[in-house]
């Protein structure tokens, strides 16, 4: 007698990225019978020695650059692991570190009212544009340390410090940068040189939109240009004080892989390119992922803190693209009104101005050709529920202000070029001309720019 065998995928939520060595599809044949254990067994232990392999043809270790609330969660989330990667912390501050140091080298979130510690962090430091491996302290005040000019450059005083210094100019192989898109492209020039065709950068926030901005500024050669992966960040964080936050609201982290580098990724075989490809459902034929790639996104789906999960770049490009209008109309109003979120509520003249923004967002974003043939595009993105999505976004949140209106109040970069620039941009691109976003726009640089002169004329003047 013979038997079939039917081999099933596992439904799995995180299938696409822990179990890779799963078969792809329904394969129906004819075994002899008792062999059936023996024949499955043999295809999971292939599959791990082909996993095994490219494992370890590289480093493991995963460098975070930028310390907000969500790199920190993130790396939280990573050191939480039953078995963790080796994680770096990249601060670009001495006062940074000196926080990092007085919170026992450790990260904090609160989560149901319960706080969790965890640890086993490397640190690296920028001092004038290169970056150190800090060396040990004999005391948390023990690295002191002055600014040189406005751009925070750091002097070193040996004080309690053993040892010295060292440069840090590893290769950086998985880089996850959680800074806001106005600080990425600055944040990515300082580490550029550690980067190469085989590195994955995983840009947190507003990656889709940073892409031709990085390739023209940082990596301008196509051959030495890492790949990019993309996510979508919905967790809501708050920060009690550095390095320790309150995971107030669980929400998902969705990844996609931007671009790979092709030089890279045509040299492997048939086989690995067809097993990979799981990991991104819109990979082209013949087209693989990069190891580093590969590597990453396995890890961000294996811990349950962060709830990752993989998907296609339309559809990562339309949850962004939610998030983005609901920016350029609510940080945006509170910043020109300069106002909490809630004060932006239950107002007649308020509203009237988001809709007539959101008219003008929601033509754009129904014109651009990446999204042509997307069921349920113009439903999805009607400016009456991206009202209602903006509206209940102020809710969540009544009493915080954006981080836009308290750049604009220190006269810094706001962002908004990122947001209602966005859009503007694409509008005349696709002969749209957003009138009301441009001005508004223009308002805010306006804003802080009135900002900068004040703090400007009454700067104190240093003799010597």
């Amino acid at each position: 007698m013979r038997r079939l065998l039917i081999l099933r995928p596992s439904l799995s939520r995180c299938v696409p990225i822990v179990r890779t060595q799963r078969l792809r599809s329904l394969r129906l044949f004819s075994t002899p019978s008792g062999q059936t254990q023996e024949t499955t067994d043999d295809v999971g232990e292939s599959k791990n020695e082909q996993i095994t392999s490219f494992e370890n043809s590289f480093s493991k270790r995963i460098h975070i650059l930028g310390q907000g609330n969500v790199a920190n969660f993130i790396a939280s989330s990573l050191a939480s692991l039953p078995s963790p990667p080796p994680v770096t912390l990249m601060l670009h501050t001495q006062k940074l570190y000196e926080q990092f140091k007085a919170n026992d080298s450790q990260i904090t979130v609160h989560e149901s009212g319960v706080p969790r510690s965890v640890g086993s962090f490397e640190t690296t430091l920028l001092r004038e544009g290169v970056w150190y491996s800090p060396p040990p302290l004999a005391s948390p005040e023990g690295f002191a340390g002055e600014e040189s000019d406005p751009n925070d450059r750091l002097i070193w005083k040996k004080k309690n410090i053993i040892g010295s210094p060292k440069v840090d100019d590893s290769q950086i192989e998985h880089l996850i940068v959680a800074s806001t898109p106005e600080q990425a492209v600055l944040a990515l020039k300082s580490v550029r040189d550690r980067l190469s065709a085989l590195s994955t950068v995983l840009f947190v926030q507003g990656g889709l939109f940073l892409e031709e901005e990085v390739n023209k500024k940082v990596f301008p050669d196509p051959r030495s240009r890492p790949n990019y992966v993309v996510s979508n960040f919905s967790h809501f964080l708050y920060r009690i004080k550095p390095f320790e936050i309150v995971h107030k609201r669980v929400g998902t982290m969705t990844l996609s892989i931007l671009s790979s580098n092709e030089l890279v990724t045509a040299s492997e075989k048939p086989d690995q390119q067809e097993e990979r490809s799981i990991l991104q459902p819109d990979t082209k034929p013949g087209h693989a992922l990069a190891e580093s790639s590969v590597y990453l996104l396995r890890v961000l789906t294996s811990c349950p803190d962060l709830t990752a999960t993989t998907t296609t770049k339309t559809q990562i490009l339309q949850y962004q693209l939610e998030k983005l209008a609901i920016s350029a109309v609510n940080h945006t109003l509170a910043t020109l009104v300069d106002c909490a979120n809630g004060e932006l509520l239950y107002n007649f003249y308020i509203s009237r101005v988001q809709r007539l923004l959101l008219i003008e967002i929601s033509t754009v974003i129904c014109a651009l050709p990446e999204l042509q043939g997307v069921p349920g595009l113009r439903a999805r993105f009607s400016p009456e529920r991206l009202r209602r999505l903006a509206v209940t976004s102020l809710t969540e949140d009544p009493q915080s202000e954006p981080k836009m209106l308290r750049y604009s109040r220190r006269g810094g970069n706001t962002g908004i070029g990122y947001t209602n620039g966005y859009f503007v941009r694409r509008g005349e691109e696709l002969g749209i001309h957003c009138a009301l976003n441009y001005m508004v726009l223009q308002l805010v640089h306006g804003k802080g720019n009135i900002y900068e002169n004040r703090d400007e004329e009454y700067a104190p003047i240093m003799m010597r």
